[in-house]
């Protein structure tokens, strides 16, 4: 079976000329070794298989024309970016139990919880941090589920809109 985060890299990623960016297993154990957690299995395993994919606007605009209850996924984070974000965004407001690995288009951020993933585990629930209102809501059981949400997204009418024809 495909993996979501390949579906997704199909369907939102980015043209040829910008392909995914790959990540070894050294920088996710570095990522685990300096924020002292295990990432998800489901996490590890798609992001070694597939890389980090560009994801493009096209998606922030079907989940908008299509008035989706879903956060825009804007990008999934690298492991220095994991590093950093989670670490300079604790010292500005973020709880400390999260460790960010996306973003929105607005700067909020896709999290893991640290309770979560303290000891390796298949899966986590994945969060959601907003910056402006200092909330977080746990939107998905899984990365796997996370991915899901958009891989399902209809893009028919945004495609004959845009386009006035197939997709």
């Amino acid at each position: 079976m495909t993996s979501a985060l390949k579906r997704l890299s199909d369907r939102w990623g980015s043209a040829p000329d910008y392909p995914n960016t790959v990540v070894e297993a050294k920088s996710l154990d570095w990522v685990e070794t300096e924020l002292n957690v295990k990432l998800p299995d489901d996490y590890r395993d798609q992001v070694l298989e597939i890389g980090l994919p560009r994801i493009r606007l096209v998606l922030l605009s079907a989940i908008v024309d299509n008035v989706l209850p879903l956060y825009d996924l804007w990008a999934l984070l690298t492991p220095e970016e994991i590093i950093v974000e989670t670490e300079d965004w604790r010292h500005i407001g973020m709880p400390n139990d999260l460790v960010v690995f996306g973003r929105d288009s607005l700067g909020n951020k896709f999290c893991f919880s640290n309770k979560d993933i303290a000891t390796s585990v298949p899966s986590a629930n994945v969060s959601f941090w907003d910056h402006d209102f200092q909330a977080t809501t746990v939107i998905a059981t899984s990365f796997t589920s996370l991915l899901n949400d958009y891989t399902n997204v209809g893009t028919r009418n945004l495609w004959q809109k845009t386009f006035g024809g197939h997709y």
